[in-house]
This record gives C-alpha cells, structure tokens and sequence, in this order.
C-alpha cells in the first residue's frame, strides 16, 4: 500500500512538473527574451541619442572656439593698431625734425603713456 501511494504520488509529481513547472518556467524564459530584447533596445536608443547630443556639444565647442578665436585676432589686430599708430605718426614727425623741418607739431589726442612721450 505504501508502495502504491508512492507510486502514485510520483506520477503525480511528474503530471505537476509537466502541467505547471515546466510551462510556468517556459512562460518566464519568454518574458526574459522580451524583457532583454525591450532593454537592448532602449540602450540601443540612448547610445543615438547620446551620441547625437554629443555631436551637437562638439559643433558648439568648436564654434565658440573659432568665435573666441576671431575675436582675439580682432582684439589684438584693434589694440596694436592703436598703440602703432601714434608711435608711427610720432617717428615720422621726428624724422623730418631731423631732416631740418624744424615747425613740426605731433598732434596729441590722448592721455596714454605714448602722448606722454610725445
């Protein structure tokens, strides 16, 4: 009799493990699959999207880097200009005092250390 219900118990294990474990356990490796294929594609996605925004930085950076850049040469092509020339216009007015034309005026038109100088 014993032997009998263990007999039975076990094929009612198997029809259990058949009916319920088995499918069950088939149902969760398919929702893995999509949920890994969900995830696979959403990082798929954010890598573009990553990488398009890093592409658009990129194109700002470079863009306010050569308007820097234009701006400095500007600034500096601005700056020199005005300090040569009152140097220019006062080297030209020494040397014709030296040349013997002695009623030349330098026209002074500002309160730096060049119209010091002058």
């Amino acid at each position: 009799m014993l032997l009998q219900l263990l007999l039975r118990d076990t094929a009612n294990c198997s029809r259990f493990n058949e009916k319920v474990i088995i499918s069950r356990s088939l149902f969760i490796r398919d929702l893995c699959d999509r949920l890994k294929q969900v995830n696979e594609n959403a990082i798929r996605e954010a890598d573009m999207r990553a990488r398009a925004v890093s592409r658009n930085a990129t194109a700002v950076i470079v863009s306010i880097a050569a308007l820097a850049i234009l701006l400095s040469i500007t600034a500096s092509v601005w700056f020199t200009h005005g300090i040569l020339k009152p140097v220019k216009e006062t080297t030209e007015t020494v040397r014709r005092i030296s040349s013997g034309y002695l009623n030349q005026k330098i026209d002074i038109t500002t309160d730096d250390e060049i119209a010091g100088r002058s």
